[in-house]
């Protein structure tokens, strides 16, 4: 029996080569695979910062970065929290957690950290990124203003002025 197995395995097709697609795909996989790897190793190498140094606001500053990269906005959130917690006066963590508080739709923390980055930039003399954060904050507070008003109006004269 064992002689029948072998001698009718002999006759199995051989695997089918991928495609040139397929490689690109497995290979685009691969990639994001070996990055993601690379971020939580250096979430760990952050983690490890803090425990050393629990009060390194860049160790928090640091994490929050990696967690962005990883799409995870809420994480960065509070480490650029605690960040600025640890040092009030860290301009970038809050212009960076002004950003994701925008991708999570809070507008109104947004524009509060944008302002505060805004002037803290400007006390630095770095005009380019005052001017970044002021016009950050000043176009998110129009789009808050703008729903504000959408939201006041009854819906009764959002559907009429969307017919005419």
């Amino acid at each position: 029996e064992l002689k029948n197995k072998i001698s009718s395995s002999s006759h199995l097709e051989p695997q089918q080569k991928a495609t040139p697609e397929e490689i690109q795909n497995f290979s685009k996989e691969y990639t994001k695979l070996a990055e993601t790897i690379n971020y939580l190793r250096e979430i760990e190498r952050c983690h490890q910062n803090i425990q050393l140094n629990p009060n390194s606001a860049t160790a928090y500053y640091e994490r929050a970065q990696t967690y962005e990269q990883l799409g995870e906005k809420r994480a960065a959130i509070a480490d650029y929290t605690q960040a600025i917690r640890l040092d009030a006066n860290y301009t970038e963590a809050y212009y960076k957690r002004g950003l994701n508080y925008s991708s999570l739709a809070n507008k109104k923390q947004a524009i509060k950290d944008f302002r505060t980055a805004a002037k803290l930039f400007f006390a630095k003399g770095d005009i380019e990124n005052y001017t970044k954060a002021k016009s950050l904050s000043q176009k998110l507070h129009q789009l808050e203003t703008q729903n504000e008003v959408v939201n006041n109006i009854p819906a009764g004269q959002l559907f009429a002025t969307a017919v005419n």
